[in-house]
Parts: structure tokens; sequence; C-alpha cells
């Protein structure tokens, strides 16, 4: 893209940017650094010329000093409708080491939205030879104020070549992002100009500290929305902005944006409302654990012994807690549904069901919403179902309530240790039903117990060889 210039002065300027109008063409410039009156940007007709420019969907760009500051913050002010790009962080005092009062002025300008900052022109404003310690502090004040979001590389070439080459430009530039995330870099190094100047169909693709490939492009715009969210500027329950737009802010193109979308509307962390838009989820662990009893479901015997290590690990420590906590509303509820599990002692869906609510209430009650998720999960129904029918079919379900019985009675007496003891024998009988129904289904034998030898018999006569046979069966091989 290229950032142009008009004379924002003249009476035309709406007619001459029409004029101008072509897909290369995504901004505007004026050396308003060169105009002796600091105020320039204030006067009637610039504010005039600027309006055309954003009317005409173009960026402007801001090419000032720090005493030119105070006109372009009123200007920012004025003008919510233009996208403006703050060229060379407003040329900072860096030879002189002076941080104040730009720091402060910096701040106010990127509390304007419609303002972006270039992380560009700084090594002609530092001492000769410049390195990461002369620019570090005034990177940080940039990228701190504005977000990687909002921050774009420059190089400011063939200028730079005043101070030192292209690559130590770039070099000096990626020791100041050291410590972003991959996506803040993609940002910064590219998604951000795409976004602020429009510019469509651009593929960022940047590698990760350290890695030698760079992460692919429908990774990589996951990571920027996850990035989004976690520092709150997507908060649960808000709306995405339309597909267009969400492709110009992670700075990929729309099909990257809407396959990074379908992804994370599989990990419940989106939600598609048809004919709303997109949303942040709650993000509540029930949500987006809720993909693990999926994967439960799918998982192959073989695999599941590890699946119900993990139950044991984690069911008797949450059924302790529980019964240091839990009120007595909670244990009428139990109560209830042990009770609903002895009438139901020959219904199987019956017994699935009130055993999952049993253990998702016992779950719930030891406060701790992502164990009892995760437990939720790994005891999807399904499982459960497995695991009913073998013990119906052996004919042992009323003993299997009985240890439902003793977690209930052990929750009634607040006793941690007896809880964690009956959730123990509970878990390890399930497994065991679950062993010998998954068996069954295969049409399989349990590995017998080897049997106690018995007294020696008789020997049984020698048989004789037949090496003729064998010699015969040697040549039908042939």
């Amino acid at each position: 893209g290229v950032v142009g210039w008009t004379d924002l002065t003249a009476p035309g300027v709406a007619d001459r940017l029409a004029e101008l109008a072509a897909p290369e063409l995504v901004g505007v410039r004026h050396l308003v650094q060169d105009e002796p009156d600091p105020s320039w940007l204030t006067r009637p007709e610039v504010q005039a010329g600027l309006a055309a420019v954003g009317a005409a969907g173009l960026a402007y760009d801001l090419l000032v000093t720090p005493a030119q500051l105070p006109a372009t913050l009123e200007t920012v002010r004025r003008q919510p409708g233009v996208r403006f790009v703050l060229d060379h962080g407003a040329k900072p005092p860096i030879r002189d080491a002076i941080l104040e009062p730009w720091g402060r002025l910096i701040a106010d300008l990127a509390a304007a939205p419609n303002v972006a900052v270039k992380l560009s022109g700084l090594v002609t404003e530092a001492p000769a030879h410049p390195g990461p310690a002369d620019l570090r502090p005034y990177c940080d004040r940039l990228l701190s104020a504005f977000g990687p979001d909002r921050v774009m590389f420059g190089s400011d070439w063939p200028v730079c070549l005043l101070a030192c080459d292209y690559d130590r430009v770039v070099e000096l530039a990626e020791s100041a992002c050291t410590g972003l995330s991959a996506a803040e870099r993609a940002s910064v190094f590219g998604g951000t100009a795409a976004r602020w100047y429009a510019i469509e169909q651009v593929e960022i693709c940047l590698p990760a500290e350290g890695d030698e490939m760079a992460a692919p492009l429908i990774d990589q715009a996951i990571e920027h929305l996850r990035d989004l969210i976690v520092r709150g500027d997507l908060e649960p329950g808000s709306k995405l902005p339309p597909e267009q737009d969400l492709a110009v802010m992670l700075g990929c193109s729309r099909g990257t944006a809407r396959e990074a979308v379908r992804s994370l509307v599989m990990a419940r962390v989106l939600d598609v409302r048809r004919g709303d838009g997109t949303y942040v989820t709650s993000l509540r662990p029930e949500l987006l654990l809720e993909g693990i009893g999926f994967a439960v479901d799918l998982m192959r015997d073989e695999s599941l012994p590890e699946l119900w290590e993990v139950r044991m690990l984690l069911e008797p420590a949450a059924t302790a807690k529980a019964a240091e906590t839990i009120s007595d509303g909670r244990l009428a509820e139990l109560t209830e549904i042990l009770d609903q599990m002895r009438r139901s002692v020959d219904d199987e869906a019956g017994l699935v069901h009130h055993d999952a609510r049993f253990h998702e209430l016992v779950a719930a009650a030891a406060g701790n919403s992502t164990i009892a998720s995760l437990l939720g999960s790994m005891s999807s129904r399904t499982l459960r179902a497995r695991v009913w029918r073998g013990i119906r079919e052996a004919g042992v379900s009323e003993a299997t309530v009985r240890q439902h019985a003793e977690i209930l009675h052990a929750l009634q007496a607040h006793d941690p240790k007896m809880a964690h003891a009956a959730a123990v024998l509970h878990i390890g009988a399930s497994q065991a039903w679950f062993r010998r129904n998954a068996y069954a289904e295969r049409q399989l034998s349990l590995p017998a117990a080897p049997e106690p030898p018995g007294p020696p018999g008789p020997p049984e006569p020698s048989k004789p060889l037949e090496p003729r046979a064998r010699s015969r069966s040697r040549r039908n091989d042939h």
C-alpha cells in the first residue's frame, strides 16, 4: 500500500481524493513536523481536509514532534471517524534520554481508540550507534500505552540509513518486542498495519521465539483470538466484529479468520448465534471442558484404564472435600437420589441417570467447578451405561447401590477420611465391573488366575515319533 500526499487545505480536497482513489492508496500524510505553527492541525481548513480523508476510507499518518502532540490530541478527539497513525512515536527525545512530558502525552493519545502508532524512526532520534538499551524505554512506553494490536513496525528506510542499516533496524525492533506472544509479534510486524490501512487478504506468518518454522496461519489466528480474550479485549459475552473486520483485526484473510472462529466454536470458546453474530461464551469450566466427555466416548478400551486411574486420583479427594463443606440441602438431594436408585435396580437407564446425578452433586459439593467438570466429563453416561450393564447382568446392582449409601453415610457424618475410603471402594469396584463387561462385549474371557498345582498323576504313555509324516509334510511345502 501507498501513503500519499495531497493538500488538505485545498477547497476541492474531497474531489482530489476521489481522483487519486486506487487499491494501492491506503493513506495520506503531510509533513506536519515542518509546519512552524504547533497548532497547524487544528486549523478549520485542515480539519475539513482530515474529515475528507476519513470519508474516503483512508488512514491519516501523523508526522509530528512532541511539541505538536497537544494539537494532535485535540485533532484525534475531534475526528473520531478517521483512522490515525502516529509516525515514529512522535519523535521522542531519545538522544537526551528524556521521557516526560512525551510519555504522558503518548498515554493521553493512546486513550483515543482511533489512533495507532508506528514503531519506526527511533534510530535517527537516538545517540550514534543506538543499541536496545537506548530504545527500550521508549518502545516499552509505546507498547504498553497502545498495546501490540495498535503498534506497527516501520523501517523508515531510507532515512534510517543515517543511523544504521535496515537489518539493524529490524534487529532493534525485534529486541523491543521480546516477551510478546507470537500473535502479538504478528500484529506488530504486519497485522496492525493490515488492519489500520485496511489491506485485505494479508496473511501474517511469523515464527514464535525460538522456533525455526512458522506456525500455521489458522493456528496463529486462533492464538491471536485467544490472546485478545485472555487480555480482556474480548470479554465473556462480548460480540465479535463482522468477519471482514475480524480478518483485518487478526491480520489474515477472511477464510483464515472463519476457520479460526470455527475451531473456537468447537472448543466452546465462541458461540455463533444465527442471525445475530458470534459471541465469546461465558468461559465457565463446565463449558470449556465439555469436549472431554466426547473424547471419552471415543476412547478405545485399551486406553480406558488410564482414565480410571485419573478418576481414582480425583474423585476420592473431591468426595473427601465435599464431606467437609456439604450442606443439609445437598444431603437431602442425595438421599432422594439414593432412594430412586433403590427403586430402579432393574432399570438400567434409570440407574445410569441417578448414578450420574449422584456423583455430579457430590463433586459439585466439593466447591471446585473445574474438578467437578473434569469428573463429569470423564464419567460420561456411555461409560456409566457399560458399567451398569455388567453390574446388572452379574446380579449385584443392590450391592453397588449400597456402595453409594456408604458414600452418603460418610458425607452425612462429615467425615472426610470415611468419604475418601468409600469413594475408593466404589470406584475400584466399578472399574472391575467395567473391565468384565468390556471383555464380555468383545466375547473374550478374562485372563484366569492360575490353578494351584494338584497331586501328580500317572505318567502318560509316550507316543512314537512319525518322521515319515514330517518328511512328507516338508515335501508338500515345495
